[in-house]
């Protein structure tokens, strides 16, 4: 299962973010019983990186070149977080 969150570059800061992943990691534990999410960030979105470890995700690694836009390549960091009992 694959799910995409976004937040417009008008709305950052002002924990949109924040209220997706909460809905979100509600949505997997409580209705569909998922324990682990893995994403991917660009390497550059430094406020994105913050949200997820204060949320606690963990890097588990980089993907060199792995994401094309605006014209170029660009490095992602893969994070994940467990959701199962114990980890929260």
């Amino acid at each position: 299962m694959s799910f995409g969150i976004t937040v417009s570059h008008h709305s950052r800061g002002q924990g949109v973010g924040q209220q997706l992943l909460t809905h979100l990691f509600k949505l997997c534990k409580n209705e569909l019983g998922i324990t682990r999410i893995e994403l991917e960030v660009p390497a550059d979105n430094t406020g994105a990186q913050k949200l997820y470890v204060r949320n606690g995700f963990v890097a588990e690694g980089v993907k060199k070149s792995a994401a094309y836009g605006n014209g170029a390549y660009f490095d992602v960091i893969v994070m994940a977080k467990c959701l199962g009992v114990g980890h929260e």
